[in-house]
């Protein structure tokens, strides 16, 4: 796994940019955001994302890890591939994809080629919980112990009811100031 690349511009277009590392020549694709921000010649890091799809291995690179983090997330939609999730950071930076999520702004989701009404409509019901756990500025937001409860049982499997619903529950059985692991320990005892 490649976590990132230091190297030298060689060629930059505002969709790829390859970086010569030690005499190596990196391809990787990139948002509209990366590309502006990025020096036209000299030195550049990238965050990289590798994605393997039978024997095609590409490469997508970011400046900041509010970027990938965007891009992985909105990949685990179904029916959104690399192409998608680029050409929404190519419209929207990390923050305004958070508030088009979170109000639901299905035209600014849309505005991104190859994203229709359906795929917009998707990614907007199917991230509202998770863009609240997005980086902003490079810190990732406080969470509630409710919050970072709920999270966690999200992550091993349950539906965001399933979990709320025995986050809940916990808080109930247990005393005040119990901690998120105590309530996670106390949801999954309880639905063994």
């Amino acid at each position: 796994m490649y976590h990132h690349l230091t190297g030298r511009i060689v060629e930059k277009t505002p969709t790829l940019v390859v970086l010569d590392v030690r005499g190596v020549g990196f391809e990787i694709a990139i948002p509209v955001s990366t590309y502006e921000r990025l020096p036209d010649a000299g030195e550049a890091t990238l965050l990289i994302r590798r994605i393997s799809r039978n024997e095609d291995v590409r490469l997508y690179g970011f400046l900041t890890k509010e970027e990938r983090e965007v891009f992985r997330l909105v990949m685990t939609v179904q029916g959104v591939g690399p192409s998608g999730a680029l050409s929404l950071l190519s419209t929207l930076n990390p923050s305004a994809f958070r508030n088009a999520v979170t109000e639901q702004d299905l035209p600014a989701l849309m505005r991104s080629k190859g994203i229709g009404r359906k795929t917009a409509s998707r990614i907007a019901t199917e991230l509202l919980d998770k863009v609240q756990a997005l980086p902003v500025n490079g810190e990732t937001p406080a969470r509630s112990i409710t919050d970072t409860a709920t999270a966690a049982l999200i992550n091993l499997g349950y539906s965001n009811k399933e979990a709320e619903k025995a986050v809940w529950r916990a808080e109930k059985a247990l005393p005040t100031g119990a901690g998120p692991e105590d309530l996670i320990r106390h949801a999954l005892k309880s639905a063994g």
